[in-house]
C-alpha cells in the first residue's frame, strides 16, 4: 500500500508511520502492525483504493469481523481529527448492515462480533445504527434476532457486558411496540360537512 494514502487518510496513520520508521531498515518498506484479521487489512486496502470494502457481498459470515474490526479501527483514525475516517465509519455500518440482512449466507452469532462495537459510546453511530437494524430489520421480522440474543446470552456465556447488551436490545424492541401501540391505538375520527 502506498504510504501516501495511509498519510493522507489520517493523522493516527502517519503516527503509526512515523513511529515504525525506526525498526525499518528500508524506507520503502514500511510496516505498521494493525491488531486486525488479514481479511480486514485487505478491505482497509481495497477501500484506500477506491474499491468496496466486501469483493463478496454475500459472504456475511467471513465479512462481518472484519468490518467490525475496521469500524473500531476507523473510530481510533477519527479521533485524530481524521476527516475521511467518518466515510470508512459509515461505509462499514453500511457493510455490517448487508451481513446483518443476508439469509442465504447466515452468521452464526453476530451480536457476539459486534459487542465491541455496540458497548463503543454514543459518540459514533455504530450502536444505534446497529440496534435498529437487530430491532427493525428483516432479522428482527424473521426471528434471527431472537435466535443470536438467545446464542449470545447462553448459560455458558459469562461476560460483563452481555447484559448491558441484551438490555439494550431488549429496549429497543420495548421503544418498537411502544411505537406500534401508539400508531395503532388512536382514534379515528372523520370530520364530513354539508
Amino acid at each position: 500500500m502506498h504510504r501516501n494514502l495511509l498519510d493522507e487518510y489520517s493523522p493516527y496513520f502517519k503516527n503509526l508511520i512515523k513511529q515504525s520508521e525506526p525498526r525499518s531498515r528500508h524506507y520503502d518498506q514500511l510496516s505498521i502492525e494493525l491488531e486486525m484479521s488479514q481479511n480486514a487489512c485487505e478491505m482497509l486496502a481495497r477501500w484506500l483504493y477506491g474499491h468496496p470494502l466486501c469483493v463478496n457481498n454475500s459472504n456475511a459470515d467471513k465479512n462481518l469481523e472484519p468490518l467490525a474490526q475496521l469500524y473500531d479501527l476507523a473510530c481510533d483514525a477519527n479521533e485524530e481529527g481524521s476527516t475521511q475516517g467518518t466515510e470508512l465509519v459509515d461505509a462499514c455500518l453500511d457493510g455490517i448492515k448487508q451481513c446483518l440482512a443476508q439469509t442465504s449466507d447466515e452468521v452464526y452469532n453476530p451480536i457476539e462480533v459486534l459487542e465491541s462495537l455496540l458497548v463503543k459510546g454514543d459518540k459514533y453511530p455504530g450502536r444505534a445504527v446497529i440496534l435498529r437494524e437487530l430491532v427493525y430489520g428483516e432479522c428482527a421480522t424473521d426471528g434471527r434476532t431472537k435466535l443470536w440474543l438467545d446464542q449470545f446470552c447462553g448459560p455458558e456465556r459469562g461476560h460483563e457486558y452481555r447484559t448491558e447488551i441484551a438490555e439494550m436490545v431488549c429496549m429497543e424492541f420495548a421503544k418498537k411496540a411502544c411505537e406500534q401501540s401508539q400508531n395503532h391505538g388512536g382514534t379515528n375520527s372523520t370530520n364530513t360537512s354539508n
